[in-house]
């Protein structure tokens, strides 16, 4: 990593005594290398896929609840104590799932920000990223789920009845695909972050074979046959090297892993393909 020191000074204008300075103790700013940099993203990336699998979960959980609570509608006239509080919980369950999408997106934004800032991303990158906040964003813009389930609430409140059952279609309806949605936006998500090191690691090879080329210019010469300081250049840019070519073998693993969920999900694989 590269360290950067810098100070503030303060000069006032005062032309009676004349101009007074002060300023501040010296700080220190420590910029990742780019190896450390590279742990930092895939740190990220791998809490961003942690909180994908924990919202497709929770969503799923929502769903068989729904259906438990729709089983029981269509076989009481009448909710007990424990049918309410069911439906509380169910309430609940809807609400902690829109507050984890909301917290998946500030962490999507702030990766966003970090690549963005270190390693230049396409047009096309960044196109990407705001289509998984737009489809995250989908999940939890419609109000129509809340209202569904206040009014679902305040039907039930006196008997269960044709209204009430016809809330719950409407409720079931609402939300059929919603761990769906979630899985298609995950597997975006793994398809956009295996492009983007893929195309970095590329990158990244093609700067350390112009490095290695200059450094055979240099080591040609005869005055530098036993330069020490571009013998351990040279095996520096050899560790670089090396570490890239592992990189690949991960990616490799990695586009194997996606490629054989997408096979079992080919409506998935033909959207992420079009997007």
């Amino acid at each position: 990593s590269q360290a950067l020191e810098y100070y503030l000074q303060i000069t006032d204008n005062d032309g009676v005594n004349g101009n007074k300075s002060t300023k501040t103790t010296i700080q220190s700013f420590e910029m990742p290398s780019n190896k450390e940099f590279d742990q930092q993203i895939d740190k990220q990336i791998d809490k961003a896929e942690e909180k994908f699998d924990e919202l497709l979960k929770k969503s799923k959980d929502y769903k068989k609840s729904l259906e438990e609570m729709d089983k029981t509608l269509k076989r009481k006239k009448e909710l007990d104590f424990q049918d309410k509080k069911n439906l509380d919980d169910l309430t609940k369950k809807k609400n902690d799932l829109s507050n984890e999408i909301k917290n998946l997106q500030e962490q999507l934004n702030e990766l966003k920000e970090k690549q963005n800032r270190f390693e230049k991303q396409t047009p096309e990158q960044l196109q990407k990223m705001d289509l998984l906040q737009k489809m995250l964003n989908d999940l939890i813009k419609n109000k129509e789920d809340e209202k569904l389930l206040e009014d679902l609430k305040k039907l039930l409140e006196d008997k269960v009845d044709e209204k009430s059952l016809n809330k719950m279609d409407d409720l079931k309806k609402n939300d059929r695909n919603l761990d769906k949605n979630i899985e298609r936006t995950l597997n975006l998500f793994k398809n956009l972050q295996l492009k983007q090191k893929i195309e970095q690691t590329v990158k990244d090879l093609e700067k350390l074979a112009e490095k290695q080329n200059e450094l055979a210019d240099k080591t040609a010469k005869p005055e530098n046959q036993n330069n020490e300081d571009l013998k351990k250049e040279q095996e520096n840019i050899t560790k670089e090297f090396n570490d890239k070519k592992e990189k690949l073998k991960d990616i490799e693993k990695l586009s194997k892993e996606l490629k054989k969920e997408l096979d079992t999900k080919p409506e998935d694989q033909k959207e992420i393909t079009e997007d």
